[in-house]
Formats: structure tokens, C-alpha cells, sequence
């Protein structure tokens, strides 16, 4: 009896200790080019991220062949909408299914990282001409992983710069799952 009151403790402790519930957070800073076609059109945002040393230390563990990881990852990724969102003016844009990727696991002296590039298709171009204003939300719903931009340069606007800008903020407070960053492309 004895022993089984001493395991059944030793579960309760490890079950509700705070490292138990504790939740796995990583940071997942973006560089984002929008791409266009030949009439100016918005066509697909390129879209690059890099893991930190730990969460890369933990998908190598899980598969060793980065080839099969970048697939597994961009599959796993098309479940969650690739943690982007984007409205033209309001409304929503829909993206097709991401086929151009690559995962590369980038060496430094003591330590390695995984970036992820990958190219989000929208289904149609949409025009940016006139007073138009694209809002951003990059977020993993599940509140692990936190996307943002560590400068405003890492949202390259390509073609569209003539007469786009930039405008990123970042919000005073946000709850898991949700942008840290308000982020906007105003057109004119």
C-alpha cells in the first residue's frame, strides 16, 4: 500500500508540478518578400523564418533527414495556414497549397539552425493600385510558436515599393496565440 501511495504522489507531483503545465513557447522571427507579376499584381508572399538552436536541436532529434522534415513540416504547416492571414482591405485573401519550399540546416561553430523558406501562392493576383491597405496576422493559434518581424525591413515589398510602404507595430498586450504585431502594407 505503501508503495502505491508513494507512486501515486510521485504522478500527482509530476503531473501538476509548474515544468508539467508549463507551455513549450519559441520565437520564429519572419522575412517576408511580396512577389508580383508582370501587370504588378500580388501574387504569393515568400516567406522566410529560422528556428532557434533548441526547437532545431529537437525536430533533428524527431528526423534526422532534413528533406523529409521540410516535407513533414510544410504538410503540418497547410493544417495550420502556414500562420498567416492576410486582408485587402478588409477582406480576406485565400492561398493555395505550398509547393515551393526548402528546409536547410544552417552550421555555426556551436550550434545549428533550421530555416524554413517557402513561397505562399495566392489563388488570384490581386491589385494594389489606388488607396489599398493589406493587414497582416502571423500566428500559431495552438500558442506556441511567436511570428514577428524584428524590423520593419524584413517585409520586403519588391515591385510594389514605388508606391507601398510599411507600417509595423507592436502591440502593448496580447494573449497566446495571437500576433505580437500589428502589421500593414498601406498603397496609395
Amino acid at each position: 500500500m505503501k508503495k502505491k501511495l508513494s507512486l501515486f504522489g510521485l504522478l500527482f507531483g509530476l503531473l501538476f508540478s509548474p515544468l508539467a503545465l508549463a507551455h513549450f513557447h519559441y520565437d520564429l522571427p519572419l522575412r517576408t518578400t511580396l512577389q508580383t507579376n508582370t501587370k504588378g499584381d500580388l501574387t504569393a508572399l515568400n516567406i522566410t523564418w529560422m528556428y532557434d538552436d533548441e526547437l532545431t536541436d529537437l525536430m533533428l532529434k524527431d528526423q534526422k533527414d532534413v528533406k523529409k522534415l521540410g516535407k513533414k513540416l510544410i504538410n503540418d504547416l497547410q493544417l495550420l495556414s502556414y500562420f498567416t492571414a492576410v486582408k485587402l482591405n478588409g477582406k480576406g485573401l485565400n492561398f493555395s497549397k505550398v509547393s515551393d519550399y526548402n528546409l536547410q540546416e544552417i552550421k555555426h561553430k556551436d550550434y545549428k539552425n533550421l530555416e524554413l523558406t517557402f513561397t505562399l501562392p495566392l489563388k488570384k493576383p490581386v491589385s494594389l493600385t489606388g488607396k489599398n491597405t493589406l493587414n497582416f496576422r502571423h500566428e500559431d493559434a495552438n500558442a506556441s510558436a511567436i511570428l514577428y518581424y524584428d524590423k520593419p525591413q524584413h517585409l520586403q515589398l519588391g515591385k510594389l515599393k514605388s508606391h507601398c510602404k510599411v507600417d509595423i507595430t507592436e502591440k502593448k498586450t496580447f494573449e497566446e496565440g495571437e500576433a505580437p504585431q500589428n502589421v500593414k502594407v498601406v498603397c496609395r
